[in-house]
């Protein structure tokens, strides 16, 4: 237990130092206004608009404990995240021996080596781990806690206190994150159903079938809580399946993510940086050899002589991964590795459970990853870096100074940018997150409305800039699909030529308008909060 204890800090002091040097987005920063905005006492966050997933009680609750330990810090989003992955490696090494059978320490090689010992030096798209809410804590709450239990179920240890979690981080997670119900409940139902009147297993299966229907419902109970107490409210989920033209895309992304994931991606690379890769790489061949292995005697009968952890992880590593690869969640490039979070944890604890480990093939990649770690420190450079290049990351610092310098403190931009300049320059700045509308067929004076998403309604309230001269707006003269950014022209169409322009680096602008200006578009501004009889969709379309 102390050397999992020891491993899970190392894991966690990892992603927090490293966190460090990456930009936070502006869904970080959002949710960390979302705390503050608890911390003052409203609980339930009414007039707040969420995603689908609204990670209340994960995300959210765990930083406002950690505010209220530390105050409202800017490490506190970096700290949670460094939490929930310590709290996931501790778990994993649990989980990576079988029920009822004999302790082997080698097993916990291949959790040490990509869990604990995650490459962070050598490349970006793993360090969404440093991010919140990137689905981490889901994966933490939702699979490994509600596993860890089940475990102690079938052990017959501590059966009440076992049942009762089960419980608890179904509710959890049921009330947060539908993507926990996805990739961890319905697997653990699916392997329940599926060996329900088995001799060995059938004693469990009601214990454990009820716990989880009473956390299920729970979580239905919380969400009429919320409503009757005038709290956030979620939008609905809209997911669509991926297009056919884009599976070749997708499928080079999906190739390239579990590549960087295990630090194994030398393609591209200078021989002399691609050493360390090519010795990750040796486990990791024998991971995908595994995989082919399983997928030859991948039957319903040899499913079946898998103990029922393994039959689990089984059934979340091709639910969650079809659901990744096929769905279109309107991310791009390597951002998408998120959604395959889960898969490669399970695929681990599969692995470590169930095949013959060789442990010449882990030592010589934790060696040598364990000499690199410090090296790797050492040449980071100081300036802050953005991990998926998709301009979702961005450094803030000189915008704000712009702002500050020409006393303006109130405006707009686009989603990437309008929360993260608020969060970043600690609310002294308020930026709101506005996006542009065309319309063909209803030609508009102004086509800006508020983009309600991850938001709070009353901040597009006309009281909001009674005071103010001047309005401003962050712009761009191009951006990038699905950046999301706010295009000059864009502005410039609606409100003419601004007082000030101010260029603030190659392809970002502050144009700054009289107020006067601004108000001319009332689309802008939200006169009402919604209730249940203005909705938030007949606010926005969008």
């Amino acid at each position: 237990m102390m050397l999992y204890l020891l491993l899970s800090a190392v894991a966690s002091c990892v992603c927090f130092i490293f966190g460090q040097h990456l930009y936070i987005d502006s869904d970080e920063a959002n949710y960390a206004l979302a705390v503050q905005d608890m911390a003052r006492g409203n609980f339930f966050l009414k007039n707040w608009v969420f995603s689908p997933d609204n990670f209340w009680t994960i995300d959210v609750a765990g930083m406002y404990a950690l505010s209220s330990i530390f105050g409202n810090k800017p490490f506190i989003p970096h700290l949670m995240a460094a939490l929930w992955w310590g709290g996931i490696t501790f778990l994993s090494l649990i989980l990576c021996n079988i029920s009822k059978k004999d302790y082997s320490w080698q097993r916990c090689l291949p959790v040490i080596l990509f869990l604990a010992l995650m490459p962070l030096y050598d490349h970006g798209p793993e360090s969404f781990i440093s991010y919140i809410p990137y689905h981490v804590g889901t994966v933490f709450f939702g699979g490994l806690c509600i596993f860890v239990s089940i475990q102690s179920v079938i052990n017959g240890k501590n059966v009440p206190f076992a049942l009762i979690m089960i419980f608890l981080f179904t509710t959890l997670i049921s009330a947060s994150d539908f993507f926990g119900v996805v990739v961890a409940i319905v697997p653990a139902i699916m392997a329940l159903i599926m060996n329900a009147r088995s001799y060995e297993e059938k004693s469990f299966v009601p214990k454990i079938s009820a716990s989880i229907i009473c956390g299920l419902v729970a979580s239905k109970i919380i969400h009429i809580i919320i409503v009757k107490n005038g709290g956030f409210y979620s939008r609905e989920i809209h997911a669509r399946f991926l297009p056919f033209d884009e599976l070749p895309q997708r499928a080079i992304y999906t190739i390239q993510s579990v590549l960087d994931f295990f630090g194994v991606d030398f393609l591209g690379k200078r021989v002399g940086n691609s050493l360390i890769c090519m010795l990750r790489a040796i486990p990791f061949v024998g991971m995908v050899y595994g995989i082919f292995l399983l997928s030859k005697r991948f039957t319903i009968k040899e499913i079946n002589n898998y103990d029922y952890l393994s039959r689990v992880f089984i059934f979340g590593f091709c639910i969650d991964f079809s659901a990744a690869f096929f769905s279109d969640f309107y991310l791009t490039k390597e951002d998408i590795i998120r959604y395959f979070l889960p898969s490669f944890i399970y695929f681990i604890l599969f692995f470590s459970r169930n095949f013959s480990i060789k442990p010449i093939a882990f030592y010589v990649p934790i060696f040598v990853t364990v000499i690199i770690y410090p090296f790797s420190y050492y040449n980071l450079s100081d300036h802050k870096s953005d991990p998926f290049h998709i301009d979702h990351q961005i450094n803030t610092k000189y915008i704000i100074q712009a702002l500050n310098g020409n006393n303006v403190h109130h405006g707009y931009a686009g989603y990437w940018e309008g929360s993260l300049v608020t969060y970043e320059s600690g609310e002294k700045v308020i930026s709101r997150a506005i996006y542009d509308e065309h319309d063909p067929d209803h030609q508009k004076a102004c086509n800006l409305y508020p983009h309600q998403w991850l938001s709070r309604l009353d901040w597009y309230a006309r009281d909001n800039v009674e005071q103010e001269k001047y309005l401003f707006f962050i712009t761009h003269d191009f951006v990038s699909k699905n950046n999301d950014g706010l295009l000059r022209r864009d502005v410039f169409n609606t409100f003419g030529n601004p007082v000030k322009s101010i260029h603030v680096g190659e392809n970002t602008n502050i144009d700054i308008y009289e107020k006067r200006t601004v108000e001319t578009c009332p689309n802008l501004f939200i006169t009402y909060l919604f209730d249940k009889d203005a909705p938030p969709q007949a606010i926005s379309k969008r």
